[in-house]
């Protein structure tokens, strides 16, 4: 399908090399000009890049240097030696790396609104985003970065990071990302934060999505001042959630609400609305069998989190109003899918210098976003239907059809949707040439800067 429209090398390149590289090698920081026996920035990123290509640590890229040589790489046998290059990088102060990287996903956000695919989609509405918490497993010992894993992974520390994605189908940028630390910023401040950033650049919000790990005060205090309407996320089975849930049904029985709640104690509480809906009988009758005579009422319902009652007319259909909520938010398992391929080019260390770590993060978001990018322009090469509408009206009055009309023996006529083109595969192995050529470039024709190339 993707064999007419594929990812142009000189294109890439040119992007790589015009609009990421500089941000590095200009304007360099002290430390790093200080830095003893340094190696190029060029030098140093391209082989960062090779890293999350290969989804390998350094020294694992440079046991593959040799395996270059069949196509024409040869000068890559003069590398300089990988410590130098992991010292030249640990020389940047991780607030550095990321203020720089910022200014390389804004590039990359006003590259996005600029092109057709967004002008058609989204000139005059939201979109939709999702913030998620992903964790990076650490064995070293307790530092001001790290937090108690909570189980995503095998160490019993980790470096863990909040990101915000957009989840619109086809367009799904990561926007930002921030360390989630104990002497950090509580993570509603944060959020706060990563949203700010994007819209004073315009961006307009429709809805944030949220898992139930952002059921905290803090979070929703923090999206109560300015975003009320736009956040749904699922509600955990509290104390008070099951009492209420309890009463409600030995007054209604297996029936949708909406009740008001609070969340916290003391001086420390937050209001919001708690929507819910009865499982299918069906599934009521499995959990039963499964219970063993300790039945829950609670059990047979599931709950959304709401900071503002849903506008609907009277009388209200809370069996409706829980649907719609709950088609919606499935389009926030877009971010786990952007997590995994995310992942696969995150690149591996047992570094213990936490600068370092920030490169290896920042560097796989960036050709995250570059193959996003890429994807979007093969899709405008290829065609948009005039028809297609990304992030359907949240109206809740309106049920959404969930089969397909079709005649008699005809295949079911199903809604064009955007995807990839060429997959993240394609695009590395783009990326891999443009990284090999330009270091052939260097270690052939070395520039004069301030660094040393060590052989």
């Amino acid at each position: 399908m993707g064999s007419r429209y594929k990812f142009s090398l000189e294109k890439t390149s040119e992007i790589y090399q015009k609009t990421i590289l500089p941000q590095f090698t200009k304007d360099l920081p002290q430390s790093v000009l200080n830095c003893h026996r340094g190696v190029s920035m060029d030098i140093c990123l391209n082989t960062l890049l090779l890293t999350s290509l290969t989804n390998s640590s350094f020294q694992q890229v440079y046991d593959k240097i040799d395996s270059y040589a069949y196509l024409g790489f040869t000068e890559l046998e003069h590398m300089p030696q990988v410590h130098y290059i992991r010292k030249t990088l640990i020389a940047w102060e991780s607030k550095e790396i990321i203020k720089r990287h910022r200014v390389i996903l804004k590039d990359q956000l006003r590259k996005l609104k600029t092109t057709k695919f967004w002008q058609q989609t989204h000139s005059n509405e939201g979109v939709v985003l999702a913030f998620d918490i992903t964790e990076r497993g650490y064995f070293g010992s307790e530092d001001e970065h790290t937090v108690y894993s909570k189980g995503r992974t095998v160490a019993k520390r980790c470096h863990a990071y909040l990101s915000m994605q957009i989840m619109c189908p086809g367009q799904r940028l990561i926007l930002d990302v921030e360390a989630v630390y104990t002497h950090n910023k509580p993570i509603g401040k944060l959020i706060a934060k990563m949203l700010s950033r994007v819209r004073k650049q315009g961006l307009k919000i429709k809805r944030i999505y949220l898992d139930r790990g952002f059921y905290q005060i803090d979070v929703l205090r923090e999206l109560r001042k300015y975003y009320a309407s736009e956040t749904l996320m699922p509600a955990i089975r509290t104390k008070r959630v099951k009492e209420a849930i309890a009463q409600w049904h030995q007054e209604h029985g297996f029936k949708a609400g909406m009740l008001e709640m609070q969340l916290g104690k003391g001086k420390s509480i937050e209001p919001y609305i708690l929507v819910f809906s009865p499982l299918d009988p069906d599934k009521r009758q499995s959990i039963r069998r499964k219970s063993q005579g300790k039945e829950e009422i609670h059990n047979y319902y599931l709950f959304f989190c709401l900071l503002k009652p849903p506008e609907v007319s009277d009388p209200v259909d809370m069996e409706l109003v829980f649907n719609r909520l709950s088609w919606d938010y499935r389009n926030r398992w877009g971010i786990e899918t952007g997590y995994r391929v995310l992942k696969t080019i995150w690149a591996q260390t047992t570094s213990k210098e936490y600068s370092l770590r920030t490169w290896l993060l920042w560097n796989a978001v960036i050709l995250y976003n570059m193959w996003v990018l890429g994807s979007v322009e093969l899709q405008e090469q290829k065609g948009i239907p005039n028809s297609y509408v990304c992030c359907e009206g949240n109206s809740i009055t309106k049920p959404r059809v969930k089969k397909i009309p079709r005649e008699p023996h005809e295949r079911p006529r199903r809604p064009w949707v955007p995807r990839s083109i060429q997959k993240l595969d394609r695009f590395l192995d783009v990326i891999l040439m443009v990284a090999l050529k330009s270091l052939q470039r260097l270690l052939d024709h070395p520039q004069d800067d301030n660094f040393e190339l060590i052989k």
